[in-house]
Parts: structure tokens; C-alpha cells; sequence
């Protein structure tokens, strides 16, 4: 009759024992959940901000890869006029570019329309002659012996004019040709973009 309870007490306070040893393991999960799920937040906000910055990066690496110096294509412009042909005037508006000019020969005149269309920095299929007319609207004139102004015949000309519009295709896509440009400054920063893996060609 004594050991009975003496048994009872004893698998109550083994019980009892084992209870505490259970809901102390279970606060130290629970804490480390805690740990873990205060760590995985930081983690998530980390990988937010990395976000965040690879696309103020990205956007700052395409504004680079769109920009192609003035210099550059009027020099491609100019190294792309055939002989015969002179250019007067060039204007801007946006995109579009408007060349005007002269030329011995509608051919010549043509030629140099060619030649544009294979420029990387134009579109081709925009790159159009939207006018031509003969002209002997050059007037010259040479002072003759007694001093007096005489006038010069001077063959008829071709007046043309050419739309077109600049090409969209990425900077380093054109690294060679801004290159022979002597866009140094450009190239060298989409170089160095290339070598961070900022851009791939």
C-alpha cells in the first residue's frame, strides 16, 4: 500500500521532469524560429534593395548605351559624302535629321544617299531623297585686268535633299565605328561597363 504511491509520485515528478525538459526545448525552437524568421526578413529587405539597385544600375548602363556623340555622327556623315557632292545645311528635329545640298549628278546625288543608308547611326529604310531639282542657283564672279567684276558660268547642279533618322541601335553595338569617330570618352566607359558584365554585346 506505501509503494503504490511512492511509485505514483515518482512517474509524477519523472513526468513532471520530462514536461519542463519538453516546454524548455520548445521555447528554444521557438525562439530560434524567431531568430530565423527576423533573419529571413533582413534577408528578404536585403534582396528588395539589391533589386532596387540593379535596376537604377541597369537604367543608368542603357542611358549610356543609347547616347552617341554629336561629333561622332556628323563625322560619319561627313566621311560618308561622295565626291561631287557638297553639303550646305543640316538641321535637327529630334530624331529626324534634314541634309541639304548640292551635287554635279543626280547619280552623285543618289550615291550619297547610299551611302547613308549603310550607315550604323541611321536608319536605312528611314533614309530617304525626298527632293531634287536642277539648279544654277551658284553664282560666281572673278574681277577681270581693268578691276571690273565679270561673271562665271558655272555648270548646272543637282539641289537635293535627303530625310533621315537616327538609328536606335545601341551604343555598344558600335563601339568600332564611334571608335574611328574619335568618341574615346564613350567608348571607354562601355568598355569598362562590358568588363563589370554591366553590358553584354
Amino acid at each position: 500500500m506505501v509503494v503504490l504511491p511512492l511509485v505514483a509520485l515518482l512517474l509524477l515528478w519523472q513526468t513532471n521532469s520530462n514536461n519542463r525538459e519538453i516546454t524548455t526545448a520548445i521555447q528554444a525552437i521557438d525562439q530560434e524560429i524567431a531568430t530565423l524568421q527576423a533573419e529571413g526578413q533582413q534577408v528578404q529587405q536585403l534582396q528588395e534593395q539589391l533589386k532596387t539597385v540593379e535596376a537604377q544600375t541597369q537604367a543608368l548602363v542603357s542611358v549610356f548605351d543609347q547616347i552617341k556623340p554629336w561629333s561622332a555622327i556628323l563625322g560619319e556623315i561627313s566621311d560618308r559624302i561622295p565626291l561631287g557632292v557638297v553639303v550646305s545645311s543640316l538641321q535637327q528635329g529630334g530624331d529626324q535629321l534634314t541634309i541639304a545640298g548640292i551635287a554635279r549628278t543626280y547619280a552623285e546625288a543618289n550615291n550619297f544617299l547610299l551611302a547613308l543608308q549603310q550607315s550604323p547611326f541611321l536608319e536605312a529604310n528611314a533614309t530617304t531623297l525626298t527632293s531634287t531639282k536642277k539648279s544654277t542657283a551658284l553664282q560666281l564672279q572673278r574681277t577681270n585686268a581693268a578691276g571690273e567684276a565679270v561673271p562665271v558660268e558655272v555648270p548646272e547642279v543637282v539641289e537635293f535633299t535627303i530625310v533621315t533618322t537616327l538609328s536606335d541601335v545601341p551604343a555598344s553595338q558600335v563601339i568600332e565605328q564611334l571608335s574611328v569617330q574619335g568618341a574615346t570618352g564613350l567608348v571607354t566607359r562601355i568598355k569598362t561597363l562590358e568588363q563589370k558584365g554591366a553590358i553584354k554585346r
